[in-house]
């Protein structure tokens, strides 16, 4: 993981994209105990869903959670994604903050 120019944000490594990272996400996922790989794990079988205020929420729904234990396998590690979400700002990308939804 290289650290950008601006010291707000850092990037992780998403298949052919990298994907930009706040300083202000990084702590929400140390907080809330949502390891940093599984963020492209989020982006790429999340639901995307537009806030209609230029962010992106990219939810891990039952139905996102069976594709990717089809994609990969069940574990322990991929269950504890069920209800996470990221927000991520729609001009670039960037996650803006992590969090769980609770019903």
């Amino acid at each position: 993981m290289g650290e950008s120019s601006n010291s707000n944000v850092d990037y992780l490594s998403n298949r052919f994209e990298r994907i930009l990272r706040t300083k202000h996400s990084k702590m929400r996922c140390q907080q809330r105990g949502i390891p940093d790989a599984c963020i492209p794990l989020i982006v790429d079988f999340g639901d995307h869903e537009h806030d209609g205020r230029g962010a992106i929420r990219i939810t891990m729904t039952r139905r996102a959670m069976r594709q990717l234990y089809r994609t990969y396998g069940r574990t322990s590690r991929f269950e504890q994604l069920e209800n996470v979400y990221i927000v991520i700002s729609a001009h670039d990308h960037a996650v803006i903050t992590v969090g769980r939804l609770y019903h």
